[in-house]
């Protein structure tokens, strides 16, 4: 990140530091600073919503708490618990800054785009990388109901359809 900041200009925008750069990996974030990627253009609306995004990072200070597991990580590097929590903590923070990012949009297309943004040159593999596990989450989650009526009947018929099968094998004829 150093070299990265050393290596391109800075635009300062309130508190953000914007480096627009070249470097594999980005669009991403770290404490205030966003490195951007020079083949996004930021005035169309796909390139709105990342930079959205990734604000949604600054301005949550997921930076903060991703350091904070690190330094955890430093001292109980044993412990596999400490391994899955960062793994459920950088989950959350991607459900938060899309939540957020979307808003009231069309979640459809934000889906799309975050599918654009993994794979930008689809080539054709002998295994399909579509299924790991944090982007088909993060699809999921944006395309999860919205309707807390049709979260809690789902709930519902849940225990009954769990009741009707303990009944059904704890009962003798």
């Amino acid at each position: 990140i150093i070299g990265i900041t050393r290596k391109y200009e800075m635009i300062t925008l309130d508190d953000i530091h914007f480096l627009n750069t070249r470097e594999p990996g980005t669009p991403f974030s770290f404490f205030k600073y966003i490195f951007w990627n020079n083949d996004i253009d930021i005035s169309t609306p796909n390139g709105k919503r990342i930079f959205e995004h990734e604000m949604v990072h600054v301005r949550e200070y997921h930076s903060h708490d991703k350091l904070f597991l690190q330094l955890i990580l430093v001292a109980g590097w044993i412990n596999p618990f400490f391994w899955m929590i960062r793994l459920e903590l950088q989950m959350i923070h991607e459900f938060i800054a899309d939540k957020k990012s979307i808003g009231e949009k069309d979640s459809a297309a934000f889906a799309e785009l975050i599918l654009q943004t993994t794979y930008p040159q689809y080539n054709y593999l002998l295994s399909n990388p579509f299924f790991q596990n944090s982007i088909k989450r993060r699809l999921t989650m944006i395309n999860k109901s919205q309707h807390p009526g049709m979260n809690y009947l789902s709930r519902i018929s849940a225990l009954v359809m769990a009741a009707c099968i303990l009944l059904a094998f704890t009962l003798k004829p």
